[in-house]
């Protein structure tokens, strides 16, 4: 017979102290990772995965990093993030910076595109509603280290990074002919503009 007053389910403060202790354990083993590394004897290969501890503490390591700095981000006045309009302005950031490796309705990632970690699929809706609004801008902006993530903020204006990150907010929803007939339009689009940039040199 159970004793009642032993609670079925940890409370809050367990919970977060198991949560601190397996990230503390996560972060030894990391830096023990490091210490090898300094020492020429970690294999830094892409093929070669970290241990899962190791993986989870540089994982829950970023998310937490990403929600903290994005704490910071607002949403400018009149920017709606499912407008549709605003994220087909994105098109050709998307299809030329970041298909090739997060992959667009009806067009997986490139095969060549072997990273580590591997780059999350933005057509999956699982992967963006993981993150709010502000945090996807964040990510967008600035990128992640050591990830192969590449930052927008440095090369494109705010209102650009805005759009993309519509985008990307959108991207789970879009069809695949949709997707195609923006990409064949911004190309169509390039392709006369491309001619005027030559005579005007």
């Amino acid at each position: 017979m159970s004793n009642q007053n032993t609670p079925l389910v940890p409370s809050r403060p367990q919970r977060q102290t198991g949560r601190r202790a397996a990230l503390i354990g996560g972060l030894t083993l990391a830096g023990a990772a490091a210490l090898s590394l300094g020492a020429g004897a970690y294999d830094v290969g892409v093929t070669a995965p970290h241990s899962k501890p190791t993986e989870w503490a540089l994982r829950h390591g970023m998310e937490l990093s990403v929600r903290n700095q994005a704490r910071d981000v607002k949403i400018p006045s009149g920017v709606d993030l499912r407008d549709r309009a605003l994220a087909e302005r994105a098109i050709g950031h998307y299809s030329v910076a970041c298909a090739q490796c997060h992959g667009a309705p009806g067009h997986p990632a490139a095969p060549w595109m072997v990273l580590y970690p591997a780059p999350a699929d933005l057509t999956e809706a699982e992967t963006v509603s993981r993150w709010t609004d502000a945090e996807l801008f964040w990510i967008i902006e600035n990128g992640i280290k050591d990830t192969g993530m590449i930052a927008l903020g440095p090369t494109h204006q705010a209102q650009d990074i805005w759009a993309v990150t519509a985008f990307v907010r959108q991207l789970p929803a879009m069809e695949p002919g949709h997707y195609h007939e923006l990409v064949t339009r911004y190309q169509a689009q390039r392709a006369q503009m491309a001619p005027t940039s030559a005579h005007s040199h």
